[in-house]
């Protein structure tokens, strides 16, 4: 099989701390840098959910653009950097943080009942019985988004 995905998805319905409707504290990378999917969106000037990360092949459906009525299939022009996504607590002090080896996109939704960040792996092409075996990480602690970001790329390469 080809062009295979999963969705990894950390909900944070539950966290209310770290719950961001707004996505004002919720980050990917461009440039080494933090942007908020906010900044993202009025920069796009649509709704954009979802960065596809730079090194990684675009599926058909998955160019930049509006995309229909589902407005999580709107894809942004700008690529991440990798495959970290951070949000940062409602006080500021603490920022959580996942990375999926191999990562493919990242989004998040902003949704009340969902309040979920992703990073999505892209898995190896797969023949019938073969498997696939792909590491995730998350961090929470107290800093910045630019810290946890260099703690899991630290992880993701001693992986490697």
């Amino acid at each position: 099989m080809r062009d295979l995905a999963a969705q990894i998805c950390l909900q944070l319905s539950a966290a209310p701390t770290f719950r961001d409707l707004t996505r004002r504290h919720i980050y990917f990378f461009e440039g080494g840098r933090p942007v908020s999917f906010a900044d993202l969106e009025k920069r796009d000037g649509y709704w954009s959910a979802r960065c596809m990360v730079k090194g990684q092949p675009e599926r058909e459906n998955e160019r930049p653009g509006q995309h229909g009525a589902w407005k999580l299939a709107n894809v942004s022009r700008v690529l991440a950097d990798d495959g970290v996504i951070c949000v940062t607590s409602a006080d500021g002090q603490w920022t959580l943080g996942m990375l999926w080896e191999n990562a493919h996109q990242v989004f998040n939704n902003p949704e009340a009942a969902l309040a979920c960040l992703h990073s999505d792996p892209a898995i190896s092409n797969l023949a019938p019985g073969q498997s696939s075996t792909l590491r995730g990480w998350m961090l929470i602690e107290a800093g910045s988004p630019e810290a946890v970001h260099a703690k899991l790329l630290a992880r993701l390469r001693k992986a490697i």
